[in-house]
């Protein structure tokens, strides 16, 4: 399927030149103004975060929509007609080409603005205390990294199967200019590198003083303080990242791949979800989204709406996505005790939808 997907977006490449990159600049004169405080970097960090949370990227598309109808997640016949293309791989379709060219673009759009903040904290790095300017640097190199990795995921072939196919651009500079297409095992090294560089950067996070999910107790503005250390890209979530890549890669750095993952749980940082606290309550109370789980969550706060249009029972649609009789079971292994199976109500899917608002903030 990647490949497909590649060889499409690879003729929207060869139709618009350098179109694919070609991002609206910010004037310079009020970049200038941007970065001139430290609060300036802020924002611009918390723009690349909103634009993640975006129902086009992994809002909707790259979670809940696209990618899992295309993944045979739902049950094939009841998906809506204008998901088919996503079920049926029709790559010909011109809406098809739109979905996967604005994925495409909206990646790199962000790694544009990734660039931005690397380059203006050093160019305007007297702004920044020696400890915010590592806080901001490490979380744009992990994003940069993530951003990278999940283009590798969606457009190229496995780097186990072919590690000298020469296909994607790794963009290290902000510009309009066509950057170096590397090798699978290039390209990767180079994710490798940005994640290094990240955990070096955020060795003295916040998030390392703290237990994320200890600071909920069950009171509002508590959660609300628990959020904003998984809300953001930090060391953690930067160190579970590089294990997914080292996982990815296989061979001798799966070993590289379990010592990270193990550092993650051991730093009890987080936690497996709590039966008695989180889901043996209310459903208005529910957390579906097992939160204490979080290690770096996107929020959205219009993803139940978005959730509940493909997502739950409405008369006299087209049809929604919900899951074929027996899918939760099979994919559960069988354990009907699964605590997973909360995500739904018979066959359909309820982690985005719940009435608790609070909950749905996240992602």
């Amino acid at each position: 399927m990647k490949n497909s997907i590649w060889n499409l977006v690879w003729v929207c490449l060869l139709c618009s030149c350098n179109s694919w990159l070609d991002i609206k600049l910010i004037n310079q004169s009020e970049e200038s103004e941007l970065f001139s405080t430290e609060r300036g970097f802020s924002e611009a960090l918390a723009g690349v975060y909103y634009d993640m949370s975006a129902a086009g990227l992994y809002g909707q598309t790259l979670s809940f929509g696209m990618l899992d109808v295309m993944s045979r997640t739902y049950d094939y016949s009841r998906v809506p007609n204008a998901m088919k293309i996503f079920r049926d791989y029709d790559y010909e379709d011109k809406d098809m080409e739109a979905y996967i060219y604005s994925i495409w673009y909206a990646l790199y759009a962000n790694i544009a603005a990734i660039n931005n903040i690397l380059e203006w904290s050093d160019k305007n790095a007297s702004v920044l205390s020696d400890a915010r300017r590592n806080q901001v640097r490490g979380e744009a190199l992990a994003l940069r990294a993530m951003h990278h990795f999940d283009i590798y995921r969606l457009f190229a072939p496995d780097v186990k199967l072919d590690k000298d196919a020469r296909i994607l651009p790794y963009q290290l500079k902000f510009g309009v200019e066509t950057p170096a297409v590397y090798t699978t095992q290039e390209y990767l090294n180079l994710v490798v590198g940005d994640l290094e560089n990240a955990l070096e950067c955020l060795k003295d996070d916040p998030i390392c003083s703290v237990v994320p999910y200890e600071l909920g107790n069950g009171v509002d503005e508590n959660k609300d303080q628990a959020d904003q250390y998984v809300a953001r890209m930090n060391y953690y979530a930067a160190k579970a990242l590089l294990a997914r890549v080292y996982l990815d890669m296989g061979g001798e750095y799966k070993k590289e791949a379990r010592c990270l993952a193990e550092e993650v749980i051991e730093s009890k940082k987080f936690a497996l979800l709590d039966y008695e606290k989180s889901l043996n309550v209310d459903m208005a109370d529910k957390d579906l989204l097992f939160s204490s789980e979080h290690i770096f969550s996107l929020r959205n706060q219009a993803i139940k709406t978005g959730a509940e249009a493909i997502h739950k029972r409405v008369t006299g649609s087209d049809g929604n996505l919900q899951m074929a009789v027996g899918f939760q079971s099979s994919i559960y292994e069988g354990d009907l005790d699964d605590y997973r199976l909360n995500w739904y109500s018979e066959i359909y899917i309820v982690k985005y939808t719940s009435d608790n608002s609070k909950l749905n903030f996240r992602k």
